[in-house]
């Protein structure tokens, strides 16, 4: 079969190459004429072929001139006969018009594929192709296709072999749709693009994973059975422009996680039925502008992680199980603008990461059993006002992780298991004000990491078997610009791996600690301080 008569047209006679180039060169393009929704083949194989994808998938969102060029291109390939073994091979030859048909239409000015058009419009094997993976039986598994310059709108055409496609970090624009069956398909990236609309999912019947997120989608996201399939599990919508979400409970059955981050949400955030599901696992609010949480606790029974950093609560939050579910192992909350948070140990009792940095909490932090869990391994307070720490010891008896830079504390900190518990691996105290840390080798005898950087230490400093835990690894002193020496007695904390004193002029590193560091078995930074 000749490309003459395999053709309709004048247009199908010339070489694919040249029309690419000459579709992609012209000043001022034609408009596009969209591709009709019915073929007719003109009797050989691979007409059928064509004739048959037209009919079973949608081929409207491609302009005529680029269907042409795949049609023509894909037509002439019965003239090679290194195409001989795939000929006959249905499937594999449907890929290969798909490919033909994704290089047309989306690789315009820019596209970082022009170089390797003789590829991609030419016999090659199609598994070779740059960003193409495929099994075992020749049929394509993955595209992997970001950073490489595709644009306008993408047509999904069906693929029964692929399971992963990659178009992230393009310039894609407008739509994304679904033209056909792709039933092993599990993870889509579309994120980093220009898209503002998904057609057509539910013809993704095992579709796991969908990143939708930094687009140009705007106003109330809808969910609709035509367009997302009940399979999804992840859906990341961050970095939009979305003021809203619905039928998400009615279709999504079978979601986990569900992410907002950095779109246009305000006031209250009021959770049904209809519109999240119950099987939300992780919920992602960070950086918009809600104000307060409601019916979390009705609806999201099975939620684990509620996200709501950087948004503007204020004030002090109640913490209610009709808004709050129990679930919730991990609570953020830093950036807000917070002053207390109330009620959390009597409905958040399978909480274990309670994030509070950056807001406004000042004065003593009082942990009472009604406000704070018990089961509570990490809480975060930097950034706020705090002068003192009070009672976490006699409550937080799971506390591994507490976080206290950037507050107020001043002076002398000692250590009481009133007030720390025992529990404790790590603490940090930088940028406070801290002149002297008193009696936490006494008390703190499971804590292996002590930031104590940017503080007010002055003069020399000797580490002690009292002041210092003996299972440290790792003591931080950067920028103390006040301290003149440090050293630690031959039995004090004998477990360190590492301790820092940068940019702290002429600092004078001891016998004690030098020798350690000459033997090995301590790391000191700089590392030119012993010598």
């Amino acid at each position: 079969m000749s490309v003459a008569e395999a053709s309709k047209s004048g247009t199908r006679n010339m070489n694919a190459n040249n029309e690419w180039e000459k579709v992609n060169q012209t000043k001022k393009p034609k408009k596009c004429k969209k591709t009709v929704g019915n073929y007719f083949s003109n009797g050989s194989q691979l007409g059928d072929i064509i004739a048959a994808m037209v009919k079973e998938q949608d081929f409207s969102a491609y302009c005529r001139d680029d269907f042409e060029i795949a049609e023509s291109w894909f037509l002439d390939m019965a003239n090679h006969p290194a195409d001989g073994a795939y000929l006959n091979d249905n499937e594999y030859m449907k890929e290969r018009l798909i490919l033909a048909l994704t290089y047309s239409a989306n690789c315009k000015d820019g596209c970082k594929l022009q170089a390797t058009i003789n590829e991609w419009l030419s016999t090659k094997d199609h598994c070779q192709l740059e960003g193409v993976t495929c099994n075992n039986f020749n049929k394509i598994s993955e595209m992997k296709m970001g950073f490489k310059g595709l644009s306008g709108n993408f047509t999904m055409f069906g693929m029964k072999s692929l399971q992963e496609l990659n178009l992230s970090w393009n310039d894609l624009s407008s739509t994304c749709t679904v033209a056909g069956e792709s039933p092993n398909v599990n993870e889509i990236d579309l994120s980093h693009n220009m898209l503002a609309d998904f057609v057509g999912g539910q013809l993704l019947t095992n579709l796991d994973k969908l990143y939708l997120h930094h687009n140009e989608f705007t106003g109330k996201f809808i969910i609709t059975w035509k367009d997302f399939p009940p399979s999804l599990k992840i859906l990341h919508l961050g970095k939009n422009k979305l003021r809203g979400f619905t039928n998400g409970g009615k279709y999504l059955k079978n979601l986990e996680f569900l992410s907002f981050s950095l779109n246009q949400f305000s006031g209250e955030f009021i959770i049904t039925a209809k519109d999240f599901p119950t099987s939300l696992k992780t919920l992602s609010l960070r950086y918009n502008k809600i104000t307060s949480f409601r019916n979390g606790g009705d609806i999201l029974k099975n939620l684990l992680t509620l996200d709501l950093e950087q948004n503007d609560f204020s004030g002090n939050l109640i913490i209610t199980q009709k808004d709050f579910p129990t679930s919730i192992y991990s609570l953020y909350l830093n950036g807000n603008k917070l002053t207390g948070f109330s009620n959390g140990g009597e409905v958040l009792k399978n909480l274990l990461i309670l994030e509070l940095a950056n807001n406004k909490f000042a004065h003593n932090f009082v942990v009472t059993a009604k406000n704070i869990p018990t089961s509570i391994e990490r809480i975060g307070l930097g950034g706020n006002k705090l002068t003192g720490f009070i009672d976490g010891g006699k409550i937080l008896t799971n506390l591994e992780h507490l976080s206290l830079q950037r507050n107020l504390f001043t002076d002398d900190l000692t250590i009481t298991p009133n007030n720390f518990p025992q529990t404790l691996k790590s603490l940090h105290l930088h940028r406070n004000k801290l002149e002297r840390i008193i009696d936490a080798g006494k008390f703190l005898t499971k804590l292996e990491s002590l930031d104590l950087s940017e503080n007010s230490f002055q003069g020399d400093m000797l580490i002690t078997v009292d002041h210092f835990p003996s299972s440290l690894k790792g003591l931080l002193f950067d920028s103390n610009s006040g301290l003149t020496k440090i050293d630690a007695d031959d039995d004090a904390v004998l477990s360190l791996d590492y301790i820092t004193v940068r940019n702290i002029a002429s600092i004078e590193v001891g016998q004690e600690l030098c020798s350690r560091s000459s033997s090995g078995s301590l790391d000191i930074y700089p590392s030119n301080v012993c010598s």
